[in-house]
């Protein structure tokens, strides 16, 4: 995704959720556009939003730095449900991403309006209190973009069908990369190497400005 059509698509899905097209079943929540905008401000996994817990983050009001920290993410495991490993996909735990203080006041602000039973005190809990399943999260947001390329004037270039919770994983890469370097995207995305990460960022399609040492090749030095 363009980095660029990052603010349009969050908005349109913050707007689609506040009021969604009625169908029979439950109530729909903010639980997608509040989870969209964290993978957008952190480059974590899918599995790794959907095992956060507010225990393991720092975002109360005043604090001298936000950040979060992971511990654990989640899996459908068959005959079992979905389980939190206190894991990474990597197999880390224990790391930590600074945020803003925009993703800060939004967790506080899911934290606050909590009034269902979450034994886990998880930032994403299922209807049960348990933990939400990947899978089930990705059906939603299939379900969503179709009707949003209806609903919304949204750039003719922004491809609704490929953006996958994963897609902002390598935005962020990529907006990291352009901005800094690209040691810092894979500090960021927790990648134990390089080579891993360059698969994440888009290749530029501006060459490095080396218009003056190319002049002086061509018309030699003056």
């Amino acid at each position: 995704m363009e980095t660029e059509h990052v603010p349009d698509l969050l908005a349109a899905t913050r707007v689609y959720f506040e009021n969604p097209p009625l169908r029979p079943g439950p109530r729909v929540n903010k639980d997608l556009p509040d989870g969209m905008e964290i993978l957008c401000g952190t480059g974590i996994r899918i599995s790794e939003l959907l095992g956060l817990r507010y225990v393991d983050m720092q975002i109360d009001e005043g604090a001298p730095n936000y950040f979060i920290t992971l511990t654990g993410s989640v899996r459908w495991v068959k005959g079992c449900g979905t389980l939190r490993r206190p894991y990474t996909k990597n197999g880390t735990t224990g790391f930590l991403i600074p945020i803003g203080e925009e993703l800060a006041a939004l967790l506080r602000r899911r934290r606050e309006a909590e009034i269902a039973r979450n034994p886990y005190g998880a930032v994403f809990p299922s209807r049960s209190g348990g933990w939400v399943d990947p899978g089930n999260w990705r059906s939603r947001w299939r379900k969503a973009r179709k009707d949003m390329g209806v609903m919304f004037d949204l750039p003719d270039d922004l491809d609704l069908e490929t953006i996958t919770p994963h897609t902002f994983r390598r935005t962020v890469a990529t907006f990291v990369e352009g901005r800094s370097r690209l040691e810092e995207a894979q500090k960021l995305l927790d990648h134990s190497s390089m080579r891993q990460t360059k698969v994440y960022v888009r290749p530029s399609k501006v060459a490095p400005d080396h218009s003056a040492i190319l002049r002086e090749l061509a018309y030699g030095t003056k």
